[in-house]
């Protein structure tokens, strides 16, 4: 007797539960759900073209900017290599050309060229770029995207997750993210794939490199300049592509006399330099675009940086290096 009174409450609890669990959805949960499908449908266009980048092949002009550095657009590229890269990015992230596009539209040459590319990427320009990354996700559906909204989901703009955002938009306890109605099991779920395919470009290119190569293009197509930070701090974009093989080849210690020249001229200067030191310094930093081998410059973070030839994932360029 005892024992059944204390079952019957336990089955009456557990019918009542499982009752609540195959209740019809209401008008509103139906529809959140139906949104939710259209978020990670973008989504998964949005993973397959992350995934492309790890996959492209040496010299795919679609996906190989992603290894540009800084500067490289300016310094490396030449004008059918930038409207290459333009064309693709602009087939891949529209809402970044677009965005870049109206960002830049009243700006003029002289302040423009006050900074380097990477510069501009405060948390203005980041967090519109942010912003629009989820509104391009929301796109097609009913989610209405908004500074606001998003500024719930974390306190820093990286901080923002796909399934945090758009949880926002559930209109009961019956469903606490996207990934929850409709149905996806952990290992498909958004909140797992974000690990791999977020903003930082854990796979794939980063929103930082698809910006700050379209604000150089940008600048290359607007003014013919850009800003590289060291020398007279900006200089014409190239008119065609950088041709490593002009120089030795990687890895062998045979160097020409072009650069055994330059290497000369450069470390007297160097030599001079260290002998009378300059009060300035260069503003440059590691892995950022040059454009005269050997050339040194001295950093006050860094210290002396040289102009060198490398090999960055899949393209040969002369960037600033350590001494």
């Amino acid at each position: 007797m005892k024992l059944s009174r204390f079952i019957a409450p336990v089955l009456v609890l557990t019918i009542f539960l499982t009752g609540c669990s195959l209740l019809p959805l209401s008008a509103d949960e139906k529809k959140y759900a139906d949104n939710c499908q259209i978020v990670y449908g973008n989504y998964q266009k949005y993973m397959k073209l992350q995934t492309k980048f790890t996959k492209a092949e040496y010299n795919d002009t679609d996906y190989d900017w992603e290894s540009w550095p800084s500067t490289y657009a300016v310094t490396n590229a030449g004008e059918s290599s930038r409207d290459l890269t333009s064309s693709a990015i602009e087939r891949q992230f529209p809402w970044i050309k677009q965005l870049i596009n109206d960002y830049f539209q009243n700006i003029e040459k002289r302040d423009f060229l006050e900074k380097e590319s990477s510069d501009w990427l405060d948390d203005d320009l980041v967090g519109k770029a942010i912003e629009a990354f989820f509104i391009e996700m929301a796109k097609g559906s009913a989610f209405k995207v908004t500074k606001s909204n998003l500024k719930k989901s974390g306190d820093y703009l990286y901080d923002y997750e796909i399934n945090q955002v758009f949880a926002q938009y559930s209109p009961s306890d019956r469903f606490k993210n996207c990934d929850e109605a409709i149905g996806l099991d952990e290992s498909s779920s958004m909140e797992s794939k974000w690990t791999d395919y977020d903003l930082r470009g854990s796979t794939g290119v980063s929103l930082q490199t698809v910006l700050y190569v379209s604000v150089e293009l940008w600048g290359c197509n607007k003014f013919g300049v850009g800003f590289i930070d060291y020398g007279k701090g900006w200089q014409r974009c190239a008119g065609s592509d950088f041709d490593s093989s002009k120089y030795a080849t990687l890895g062998s210690n045979v160097v020409t006399d072009e650069e055994r020249a330059i290497l000369e001229e450069r470390g007297l200067a160097a030599e001079s330099e260290s002998q009378a030191p300059s009060s300035e310094y260069s503003n440059v930093t590691p892995l950022q675009g040059c454009t005269s081998l050997g050339q040194v410059v001295q950093t006050q973070s860094y210290g002396q940086l040289t102009c060198k030839l490398v090999l960055m994932n899949r393209i040969k360029a002369l960037v600033w290096m350590r001494s």
